[in-house]
């Protein structure tokens, strides 16, 4: 049999029956029943940080293959030039290793997203963040409304008929020192624009 490991159980598997991510036929049934939630942000750059992960640990150059059995030290050791290669061995590996550990990450957080332990930016969600989001949404739209209605105040009227208040509101200052800012220039206005008898 010509074979090679499966790439998740590490079972000997021969290399036809595999498929792209070497997986052996068992792994493949049991990859399948995965449930994968619809719109999952993570899976298709797990799936292709692995990729380049496999093809980055698993290649090697054609002076490499050429020379492995001719050379116990290693490929190019002890002529000039040398030192250049061993150095691209190695800044290989360590590419190999960081593209590894993406893919990992990424396949975590895939799997993460599809049991519905993260979000879609990659944070940890429960009920209390689920609550305390609903609760920020609600206080937003009443906010709107408030602003919504004191805008339409303000349209409807001359600007020195409206109330310092609902002028301030309708500017979006619902609180601070903004807000009183906003109210004392619309009383300024009030009583430069208001004629007494």
């Amino acid at each position: 049999m010509t074979g090679t490991e499966c790439h998740d159980c590490g079972t000997p598997t021969d290399y036809r029956e595999a498929d792209e991510a070497g997986r052996c036929a068992v792994c493949q049934e049991r990859n399948c029943a995965k449930v994968h939630r619809p719109g999952n942000p993570f899976r298709e750059r797990a799936i292709r940080a692995r990729a380049k992960a496999d093809k980055l640990s698993g290649r090697r150059t054609a002076h490499e293959q050429g020379m492995a059995n001719s050379f116990p030290l290693g490929a190019g050791y002890g002529r000039a030039g040398g030192a250049k290669r061993i150095e691209r061995s190695i800044d290989r590996a360590v590419a190999a290793v960081k593209a590894n550990e993406d893919a990992l990450w990424l396949e975590s957080s895939a799997d993460a997203y599809d049991q519905g332990r993260i979000n879609a930016q990659g944070r940890r969600w429960d009920a209390h963040k689920q609550a305390m989001s609903e609760k920020r949404e609600a206080t937003k739209a009443k906010r709107d409304a408030r602003i919504a209605e004191a805008r339409a105040i303000v349209d409807s009227k001359p600007r020195h008929e409206v109330d310092c208040d609902t002028w301030a509101t309708a500017q979006g200052y619902m609180a601070g020192p903004g807000r009183e800012l906003i109210k004392h220039d619309q009383s300024e206005y009030i009583k430069a624009n208001t004629t007494t008898p």
